[in-house]
């Protein structure tokens, strides 16, 4: 028999999977709660942290605001355009 592929839904119940823990819940701030594989490899003193996808823009500032080449103003002046994306609060 050959082996088959399982669909995205048959995968998260599968209770093979779900026995070994395989998946764990992690919460998105825009998708609510979802699934996401556990790591390969395990660490016995330093257990994995399981962190949501980023919002599309939510690392922009911490990464543009940090090159040295561009001042505050030049970021704002690309948020206005649309070419930084800024995710909003709230």
């Amino acid at each position: 028999m050959l082996p088959t592929c399982q669909r995205s839904t048959e995968l998260v119940n599968d209770p093979r999977l779900r026995e070994r823990g395989f998946l764990v819940n992690v919460d998105h701030p825009a998708t609510g709660l979802g699934h996401q594989p556990r790591p390969g490899i395990q660490f016995s003193s330093t257990p994995p942290r399981f962190l949501p996808a980023p919002l599309l823009g939510e690392y922009n500032q911490r990464v543009f605001g940090g090159l040295p080449e561009m001042t505050a103003e030049e970021i704002e002046q690309l948020v206005a355009k649309g070419v930084i994306y800024r995710v909003k609060s709230g």
